[in-house]
Formats: C-alpha cells, sequence, structure tokens
C-alpha cells in the first residue's frame, strides 16, 4: 500500500508517456547526495560567516582542547592551510571514513565501507 501511495505521490502531475526509472529497496532508500549538496550550499550561499571554499580536501583533523585543526589542501594550487573550528561534520563521500577514523572518537571504531557501493558497516 505504502508503494503505491509513493508511487502516486512521486508521478503526480507528470506526463504518464514519459519514462521514469526507479529504484526500490526493502531495507532503505535511495538518496541524491548531489542534490542534497547543492541544496545545503544553496541555503548557505550569502550566510554571515559562512564561506564556500570548492576545490579544497580536508587530509587531516586533530582535536586540540574542545576545538578541532583541520587541515585543508587547495586541489587547484597544491597550497595548504590550517583552519580552528569548534564543531566538524563528517559526511558521506570518499574521504569520510579516514577523516572519521583520524578524529580519534570513539563512535569512529567499528567502521568499514565499500568505496563503490557507499555501503557501511558497523560491527561492535
Amino acid at each position: 500500500m505504502l508503494l503505491y501511495i509513493l508511487v502516486g505521490i512521486v508521478m503526480e502531475g507528470r506526463d504518464p508517456n514519459e519514462v521514469v526509472a526507479a529504484t526500490r529497496m526493502q531495507t532503505g532508500t535511495d538518496v541524491d547526495y548531489g542534490a542534497l549538496t547543492r541544496n545545503l550550499l544553496n541555503y548557505f550561499k550569502g550566510k554571515a560567516n559562512v564561506s564556500i571554499h570548492y576545490h579544497h580536501r580536508v587530509h587531516d583533523l586533530e582535536r586540540e582542547g574542545s576545538n578541532w585543526s583541520v587541515k585543508i589542501r587547495n586541489e587547484a594550487t597544491g597550497n595548504h592551510h590550517s583552519v580552528n573550528a569548534n564543531f566538524v561534520f563528517i559526511g558521506a563521500g570518499g574521504g569520510s571514513l579516514p577523516l572519521l577514523q583520524k578524529s580519534g572518537i570513539p563512535e569512529a571504531n567499528g567502521y568499514a565501507g565499500f568505496p563503490v557501493s557507499g555501503v557501511w558497516l558497523r560491527c561492535e
């Protein structure tokens, strides 16, 4: 029943002859991380005290008291710099697992990932 309701919502207003593709998983959902990232960046654009830097990679982080020292590399120029932050969010993506492990937080223990599928494993 729920599947038919969701299909109705997704298809509402579409041309019935339009070709579409869908993914259904019993255990979860399909997420468009690109769309989520674009929405997040658009939300933050123009906000006070927020700057967005493209083509940068966080390659290390270290806790310093109650703050974090985040080491960043500009992938276009090769220049390195550090940023001090009181909060760090590590999202899903190519470099997230190594950063989570470098954080040293206890919640990082027991994680592994499959780089192609994006599947996370949690082991106690």
